[in-house]
C-alpha cells in the first residue's frame, strides 16, 4: 500500500488569520519525517487538516494517491493515525484505551473484541512495557505515561501513516528517547510513514529521515537532516545565533 502524502497549494485560515499559505509538500514513504518551524508557523494545522480534522480553503491533500475527500470515515482511519499534542485523560483503562485503536477494522455489526483484537493489544502492552498501568484509569497515568499510552493506541490502530503532533513535549530524556526510538522502529520494520511535528532540532537531526522547515506559514526548505539542517536555515528559521557540534554523523546545534 502506497504511503506518500501529497500536498499541493495547501491554504488554511482561522478567520482573516492565514496559518498555512499556498503550502505544497511532498511527506515521502516509508521514512520518519520531522517538521520543524516556531509557534504558530501552522506545524499542527497541517496535521490536522491531512487528518480531516481542521477544513481547508483552497489546495489539495492526497493520500496514497488519492484525494483526501474521497475517503469515507472508516477508510481513512485504515490509512492514517493522529496522536495529537495532548492526550484526553479519559474516564476509562488504559487497557479499553488502547482498544479503540482497534475500532476501524471491526465490522459495522461487531461491537465485541475479538480473540485477535486482544492479541494485538497485549502484544503491544507487552512490547511497549505497558503491563505495569494497563488496568490503572488513563486519568491517572503522569504525562509521559499517557503519551505513551497514545503512541501505543496509534500502533494498535495499525495504518501505514502516523502522524504525531510534539510526541516528546514536555517529556524527559528517557521518555524522549523512547518514543522517537519506538517510531523508528515503526518505519524501519513495517515501512510506515511517520510525520512528526518537533521543536527539538537535535532530536530531529538524530532519529529524522527527511526534514520540513516552515516558516512564515510555507515550507521554506526540505530535504535530508544533511541538506536541511545547517547554520544558515535554522539561524534563519528560529531568529537566533546557533553554533554546531558535530558527533559522529550527526550534527546537533546549540545557542552560541
Amino acid at each position: 500500500m502506497a504511503r506518500t502524502i501529497e500536498i499541493q497549494n495547501l491554504n488554511v485560515s482561522y478567520g482573516k488569520q492565514i496559518v498555512l499559505d499556498g503550502l505544497s509538500l511532498v511527506i515521502p514513504s516509508g521514512k520518519l519525517t520531522a517538521v520543524l518551524g516556531e509557534n504558530g508557523c501552522g506545524k499542527s494545522t497541517l496535521l490536522h487538516a491531512i487528518s480531516r480534522l481542521l477544513p481547508y480553503s483552497s489546495g489539495s491533500i492526497r493520500i496514497a494517491g488519492k484525494p483526501l475527500e474521497d475517503y469515507s470515515a472508516r477508510d481513512l482511519a485504515l490509512h492514517l493515525s493522529l496522536v495529537s499534542q495532548n492526550t484526553d485523560p479519559l474516564p476509562i483503562s488504559v487497557y479499553d484505551y488502547l482498544m479503540l485503536g482497534r475500532t476501524p477494522h471491526r465490522s459495522l455489526f461487531s461491537l465485541q473484541n475479538s480473540d485477535k483484537d486482544r492479541q494485538i493489544v497485549n502484544d503491544i502492552i507487552k512490547k511497549l512495557n505497558l503491563t505495569q498501568f494497563q488496568d490503572k484509569p488513563l486519568a491517572e497515568l503522569s504525562g509521559g505515561e499517557r503519551q505513551l499510552s497514545a503512541i501505543a493506541r496509534s500502533i494498535i490502530q495499525d495504518t501505514p501513516i502516523m502522524l504525531l503532533d510534539e510526541p516528546t513535549a514536555n517529556l524527559d530524556i528517557r521518555h524522549q528517547e523512547e518514543i522517537m526510538k519506538i517510531l523508528q522502529r515503526e518505519v524501519s520494520d513495517k515501512e510506515k510513514t511517520v510525520a512528526v511535528v518537533m521543536h527539538d532540532v537535535n532530536l530531529a537531526s538524530r532519529y529524522a529521515q527527511h526534514i520540513v522547515l516552515i516558516k512564515n506559514h510555507n515550507v521554506m526548505a526540505h530535504g535530508t537532516p544533511e541538506e536541511v539542517l545547517n547554520i544558515r536555515n535554522l539561524s534563519s528559521l528560529f531568529q537566533s545565533d546557533l553554533t554546531e557540534i558535530k558527533v559522529s554523523e550527526h550534527s546537533f546545534f546549540v545557542p552560541r
